[in-house]
Order: C-alpha cells, then structure tokens, then sequence
C-alpha cells in the first residue's frame, strides 16, 4: 500500500507496491518484498551518501536531515510509482528544484545517490542478492534521468 511508505517501518516491493497476499504483477514475478524500512535505514542511508563524496557531504550543509528524510521516502516512493506507469510529474517538479538554477544537483551525483540507496538496501534486506539490486538500480534509474534531463 501507498500509505505504508509514509509510515515508520513500511514494507516495500519493487517494482510494484503491494499488501503481502497480492501476487506480483511484474515481470520479475519471483522478487519478494524486498525490504522492511528499520528506523535506521534513513540514517544508514545518509551516513553512507554522505560518505560517497566531498562534494555530496557539501551539498547537505545546514540541511534539515529530519525534514530530508522525509522527502526522501517521498522521492523513492516517485520513482517506484513512476516506473510503474505514472506520469512523470512529479520527478519533472524534482528536477526544477534540482537544476543548475536551482539546488545545483549535477548529473554525475544521482550515481552516489543510487549506488548509496542500493548498497543500503543491501544492508537491510540480508536476503538481498544480485536480483534484487538490479531490479531497485533498474527501477531508480528509469526516474533519476527523468531528473537528470532536467539539469
């Protein structure tokens, strides 16, 4: 469900969002939920982006990092609906506000950004395998050129 992403420990299939008794409807019908968001899932993330490169920590100066984690449960849960055939809407609104005018979010940097959210997922999903992470870099990428072309 949509509305368990808002939540403090929601359950998350990719590509498709689903209660536990639905079947996958995608073409990778053997991926199981792939993860459970822990409480710490956010900060590991963070800890981890932030690590990536000097020029990412840069970026987060002086940022609400309450307030960024919400958008970012709200960024993944864009890309998610966007690779299952929603408008692109919402990503287009995210790459304004991440353009050379704006945040000045260079292109190159989505790739710590996905390879980060990967490696965490990784981390918190301990029956992660090679499947699992293609399918969540196939998923985020599809959404982060649609932010991309919007630089």
């Amino acid at each position: 469900m949509l509305q368990n992403l808002l939540h403090s420990a929601p359950r998350v299939t990719l590509p498709h969002l689903r209660t536990r008794h639905e079947r996958p409807r995608h073409r990778h019908a053997e991926l199981r939920p792939l993860l459970r968001l822990s409480a710490t899932f956010f900060d590991d993330f963070y800890q981890r982006f932030l690590q990536s490169s000097p020029e990412v920590r840069a970026k987060f100066t002086n940022t609400d990092m309450p307030a960024q984690k919400l958008l970012l449960r709200q960024g993944i849960l864009n890309l998610v609906l966007f690779s299952r055939g929603l408008p692109p809407t919402k990503l287009q609104a995210l790459a304004k506000s991440h353009s050379r005018d704006k945040l000045d979010i260079q292109p190159h940097l989505y790739t710590y950004w996905i390879d980060a959210l990967i490696r965490t997922v990784e981390q918190h999903d301990k029956q992660a395998n090679a499947e699992t992470a293609r399918a969540w870099r196939e998923v985020l990428n599809k959404g982060v050129e649609v932010i991309q072309a919007g630089y």
